[in-house]
């Protein structure tokens, strides 16, 4: 699909290759009940996405990371402010029936699952679920509609929650690439800046250790 190619060559590629060992979700241990919680999934590829929320907001980045004589880097990126919920594109197709396809607008490689309903008027028409590769495909007759719920892709997300939106019917069948903002819409985005930490870690990898101003903060791997 032309238009699917465009929008995932569009997503700026992280290059950098991960470190050894340092590769899942990890969340930040705590001794008691807390009122915060932080959540860093490494990727193999070496980019990271880090998440944190406490009493006074949500906060959400993403960049590359590193290791280099015991010191955890991340370099946080530039990312844009994505205001709108639910971004739809469409294009007009040639086949008997329209498809969806839903991303993450932060992660377009990673594909939403998604669950839906077509209804005309008050009526249930049909249910329906993505497949295994992330899409499904509808029919949808004149005074109908398309009701979906859509989940962030295989997500251990502290921050990210299930979506709705509609679509119409049109008098051609469509393709159509749904771009979700999933985060609280007052998320501040961490930009453009280094963070480091000496590090420690633990030979199983399952947790490792970062220095901060107030002391060492756990880590364990969740997934």
């Amino acid at each position: 699909m032309k238009l699917l190619s465009y929008l995932i060559l569009s997503f700026f590629p992280l290059l950098h290759q991960a470190q050894e060992g340092l590769v899942g979700y990890y969340q930040e241990e705590f001794l008691q009940i807390a009122e915060s919680d932080r959540l860093i999934h490494f990727r193999k590829d070496g980019s990271f996405t880090y998440e944190e929320w406490d009493d006074v907001g949500d906060y959400f980045g993403m960049g590359y990371y590193h290791i280099k004589r015991d010191s955890l880097f991340l370099h946080f990126q530039q990312i844009g402010k994505q205001a709108e919920a639910v971004k739809i594109v469409a294009q007009e197709n040639q086949d008997t029936v329209s498809s969806i396809l839903i991303h993450n607008t932060y992660f377009r490689d990673e594909l939403c699952p998604f669950t839906y309903r077509i209804l005309q008027g008050d009526s249930l028409i049909e249910r329906g679920k993505s497949d295994l590769l992330g899409s499904a495909s509808f029919q949808l007759k004149d005074d109908q509609l398309i009701d979906v719920v859509a989940y962030p892709s295989n997500s251990k997300s502290i921050l990210q929650h299930p979506v709705h939106f509609k679509v119409e019917a049109t008098p051609k069948n469509q393709d159509y690439v749904i771009l979700l903002n999933v985060f609280p819409k007052n998320t501040e985005l961490i930009q453009a800046i280094v963070k480091a930490y000496p590090i420690k870690g633990y030979r199983n990898g399952k947790r490792f250790l970062i220095k901060e101003y107030y002391g060492w903060q756990k880590f364990k791997r969740v997934e």
